[in-house]
């Protein structure tokens, strides 16, 4: 039947996003069925718009609606201490916690190597311009808690290092291999309050 094959292409495309089994698909798929038209319709319309309207911010790597999103635009923003993140959507992570009044940086990728090649290395060179134009004093690396989140935190210490630059991390609690997205907002506060100086673990 057109109508169960109609169903089933949105079933399939719901399961397409991370964390989405086949039968979650099916009870997403399905309560939609009984929602009102213009409420599909809203919700059809903002999927669409979102390649549209969210960019990348050109300095950090954030979403953005500009070219240049508002953290790396506000003044009041401390911009000589900065936080180097994973994946953008870690950035809305950290500003409800009300605890981080720097700028950000995203690395996109994590190290899975000796070395960083491709757009790691992009990034993580475009992260050192960076440093150097602020005039940093400080960053939090911020990645996650797992063998690739240490091994590229432990990798940017060594090719970051500069005497007058203050390298950080997330200080424990945190559970090793835990995803920050699963971390209540309360813990991520304290774990950017009482960061630690890396060596001195």
């Amino acid at each position: 039947m057109k109508e169960l094959s109609v169903i089933n292409a949105l079933i399939d495309s719901i399961s397409a996003l991370p964390s989405i089994g086949k039968k979650t698909a099916e009870r997403i798929a399905y309560a939609l069925l009984d929602f009102e038209p213009s409420k599909i319709k809203e919700i059809g319309e903002n999927i669409a718009s979102l390649p549209l309207k969210i960019k990348r911010c050109a300095i950090c790597g954030g979403y953005s609606l500009g070219d240049s999103c508002e953290i790396c635009q506000n003044p009041e923003r401390n911009h000589q201490f900065m936080m180097v993140v994973h994946e953008p959507k870690d950035i809305f992570l950290f500003e409800k916690t009300n605890a981080m009044k720097g700028i950000y940086f995203v690395l996109d990728e994590l190290l899975k190597g000796s070395k960083p090649t491709g757009k790691l290395e992009t990034r993580i060179n475009l992260l050192k311009n960076r440093i150097q134009k602020e005039k940093t004093s400080e960053i939090l690396l911020a990645t996650p808690m797992s063998l690739e989140g240490q091994t590229t935190a432990l990798y940017l210490q060594s090719f970051l290092k500069t005497p007058n630059l203050k390298i950080t991390r997330l200080a424990y609690g945190l559970p090793f291999g835990s995803m920050l997205e699963y971390v209540d907002t309360i813990t991520l506060k304290q774990a950017v309050i009482a960061r630690i100086k890396m060596g001195e673990e």
